[in-house]
């Protein structure tokens, strides 16, 4: 059986007079990415975390890491995002 699982790491949003040094993490698990993207939001909105908390979140598929999911849930290649960052479509995961 796949396992998907995201380490999230968010941090206090000075816009929002938040302190930008607390952090908080959570770590989630699901099965599909599908399952994973509805947890993960389900969790933003009862943190009340918005996407300049958001931190840099490592994706692993059965404990190897395949990528980073930005706060609206998309999978990149790399850590930080430039012109060149590469999406990770949700088929190439579910081989």
């Amino acid at each position: 059986m796949t396992i998907f699982n995201i380490k999230i790491k968010v941090h206090g949003n000075p816009d929002y007079g938040q302190n930008p040094n607390r952090t908080e993490r959570k770590e989630l698990t699901a099965t599909t990415i599908a399952e994973l993207r509805t947890k993960v939001r389900e969790w933003q909105l009862q943190a009340h975390c918005g996407g300049g908390n958001w931190g840099l979140c490592s994706l692993c598929k059965n404990d190897k890491l395949v990528g980073y999911m930005s706060y609206n849930g998309r999978i990149w290649k790399d850590k930080k995002w430039n012109s060149n960052t590469i999406e990770i479509n949700d088929a190439s995961l579910c081989d």
